[in-house]
Parts: C-alpha cells; structure tokens; sequence
C-alpha cells in the first residue's frame, strides 16, 4: 500500500494514514444522520433510503479520489447545499422532490460545462480571497451549528429564534438528565481545543472517542439507577453506581473491594446527579 500511494514520498507513514482516515471518518460521520433527517422531513423519501444512499455515495467518491487522483481526501455530501434544497427550494418555494432534483441535474450540467470549457478556474479566481475565506468559516459555522442543536445546547425561541437551552436545575426547566449530554459535548469540545493547542497527535478522534464513552457509562449508570428504584433501592447516585456495579464484579473479584473503600470519598459528591 505504501508502495502504490506512494505514502513515504509524500512525507507521511501508513500509521499515519490509517489516524488520519479514521479521525476524517468520526468527524464526517453526522452527515449520515443529519442529511438523512433532513431529507425526511419532506415526507417523500425514507430516513433509510437517504442514509443508505449518502454512506454509498461517500465510499464512491472517496475511493475515486483516492484511487484516480491519489489524493488524501474524503467525499460527502455537501451539508451547506443540502439545506438549501429541503428548506428553500422545497418548503420556502414550493417546489416538490422531483423537480427539485431536476434543478440538481440542470446545476450539474452547467457545472461540468464550465469546468470543461475554464470558466470555472476564471470565476473561481475572480472570487477575493476575504470571500474564500468567509465562505469556508460560515460553513464551518453552519456546521457547528447544527452540532450545537443536536447536542440540544442550542433551542428554538419564539422571540429571538435562537437561543441556548437553559442550566439552570435549581429554578428552571432543565434537570440533570437533559444538562449532561450538553456538559460531555463542552467538555469534549474544550478537550480536542486543548489537545490541538498542545499539538496531539488525533485530537479529534481522540476528543470524540472519549466524550462517546463519557457518554455511554454516565447513559449505563443511569440505567442502573432507573432499575435501582424499579427494585425499591432509592436514593442512589452516580458514585454509587459505579460502586454497585463494582460489587457485582466483586463477587467473583474480590479484590475489588479494597478498590471501593480507598475511592469511596471520591464517589460520594456524585449523589447528586440523579436528584432531579
């Protein structure tokens, strides 16, 4: 593989690659749900149909890109055009599924037209450079936007139209169920900022792989509080949880209890979390 990409001429390795494919892959995987959801919102397509066919179009396009151009590069999607298509042409304009997609067809014949005949590289370079540059800092925004409302760390308001979802456990709304989802996502956002600063190698992966597992045992432990109560066993919280958990290790790891003694300080604090 090094040999036919020629991976050590261009100054890189195939571990290096292989870090690289995979962070590109964690970072471009939303667009699998995110285009689908959209797409469904129509009403004429299925979630599964646009899932399936955008993770299928990506393979393509990246396996081209690599293998015609030898290019370490991925293709998806674009997020930015894809909105534009649902909620401008389609709901703002009226326009259905199907000629929506005509007008697609139309926009890529009239693309190839100009790429062959150069007015492409001559529009591309009349373009000033403060606009390049805005253009790909709003897509980054857009981006990043949407990642905002998924978390749910941005809602909709009727006065201002956007507005950031609420904290506040002790007067407010939220409980502790629906702030931390929103707390892993700043706390993994902040992390891949610091570990860039400190230039980590996978920083992104990195970042995101442990706000997934950060996730995932806080999500099980409070699965394991829910059948807590389901059993009559209330007032738990996270620390003792964890704690629980560990005792059912324990009797068949004993050594596990002289883990729970030494820590238990530390877990206590966490009661809290789940008293909504």
């Amino acid at each position: 593989m090094s040999n036919f990409f020629k991976v050590k001429e261009h100054g890189s390795t195939v571990h290096t690659e292989i870090m690289a494919g995979v962070t590109t892959f964690m970072a471009m995987a939303y667009i699998l749900m995110v285009n689908a959801g959209m797409f469904s919102a129509l009403g004429t397509v299925s979630y599964g149909a646009i899932y399936i066919a955008t993770a299928i179009s990506a393979v393509i396009g990246t396996v081209l890109i690599g293998l015609l151009s030898n290019l370490p590069l991925a293709q998806a999607s674009g997020m930015g055009l894809n909105a534009f298509f649902v909620y401008t042409v389609c709901f703002t304009f009226g326009l259905s599924y199907a000629n929506a997609l005509v007008l697609v067809l139309v926009d890529g014949i009239v693309f190839v037209l100009l790429t062959v005949t150069g007015l492409r590289k001559m529009i591309f370079d009349a373009i000033p450079a403060a606009v390049k540059t805005a253009i790909s800092a709003g897509i980054g925004l857009f981006i990043a936007f949407i990642g905002l409302q998924n978390a749910g760390i941005v809602v909709d308001d009727g006065a201002t139209l956007v507005n950031l979802s609420s904290f506040n456990v002790f007067s407010g709304t939220a409980t502790w169920a629906t702030i931390f989802p929103m707390l892993v996502t700043i706390i993994a956002v902040f992390a891949i900022g610091a570990m860039s600063k400190k230039k980590v190698k996978g920083a992104v992966l990195w970042g995101m792989l442990g706000g997934a597992v950060l996730y995932y045992v806080i999500g099980h432990c409070q699965l394991f509080l829910k059948q807590s109560h389901s059993i009559g066993v209330g007032g738990l919280g996270i620390g003792e949880c964890i704690l629980g958990m560990g005792r059912r290790e324990s009797l068949v790891a004993p050594r596990h209890r002289l883990w729970h003694r030494r820590y238990l300080h530390l877990l206590r604090p966490c009661r809290y979390l789940n008293k909504e």
